[in-house]
């Protein structure tokens, strides 16, 4: 990626791969089974210091350097998103944050993302499905010297459930795919163009929102 930017001369960022990681990978098939009903109310949550790996996190990089794929696996797991309500807390250059509410048919969705922890505090990402019947709730913490947690519980009335995740790189996945559909001009897969075009759209009415309200 960092050659094709240096020839190009543009930025390059990967979006889709979050349908590669086992966590979403589980929850879709939870929501289309139905396994503990229907999906009622997700929140989706990702907080980090003011700098990850090389990008300080201001609300325009928060937004499109976290949210875009944040944005890309809400869409995946309801596909019929709007945007409600936009709160956003912009301190610094590196420092931010951004509560959106969604709506949806069916689904309430609340999404958080904030660049306000310590520096030391690594990445917490974290999810909560509630159902009809039950919740899956989702927690990784990730450090820059690659100490991670993860866990994926699922909670019912008469029991506790921990489901074990297999070991991926969703980014690795997800570029094999990309260059498997392009070698075979297979348009069908995780990595759909037309799939990609629903996150771009929802941070180009943030975007928009936050300029427009800035502009009053």
């Amino acid at each position: 990626i960092e050659e094709v930017e240096k020839l190009t001369g543009r930025q390059v960022m990967t979006n889709l791969f979050m349908r590669y990681r086992p966590c979403y990978q589980t929850l879709l098939q939870y929501v289309n089974e139905q396994k503990l009903g229907k999906l009622l109310e997700l929140r989706l949550k990702n907080n980090s210091g003011p700098v990850w790996g090389h990008h300080p996190l201001g609300i325009h990089q928060l937004i499109v350097e976290a949210g875009l794929s944040d944005f890309d696996a809400l869409s995946w797991i309801v596909s019929d998103l709007s945007i409600e309500n936009i709160n956003i807390n912009d301190v610094s250059a590196d420092i931010s944050s951004i509560h959106v509410t969604f709506h949806s048919a069916e689904t309430a969705i609340y999404y958080s993302c904030c660049s306000m922890m310590p520096a030391n505090y690594g990445v917490q990402e974290e999810y909560e499905a509630i159902f009809e019947n039950g919740i899956l709730h989702y927690q990784e913490t990730a450090w820059t010297d690659n100490r991670n947690k993860i866990e994926l519980i699922e909670y019912r009335n008469d029991c506790i459930k921990s489901i074990d995740l297999r070991k991926d790189n969703h980014y690795e996945e997800c570029l094999n795919d990309c260059i498997q559909q392009i070698k075979f001009r297979n348009t069908e897969g995780l990595t759909n163009l037309k799939e990609a075009k629903k996150s771009l759209y929802l941070v180009e009415e943030i975007l928009y929102r936050i300029q427009k309200e800035k502009a009053k």
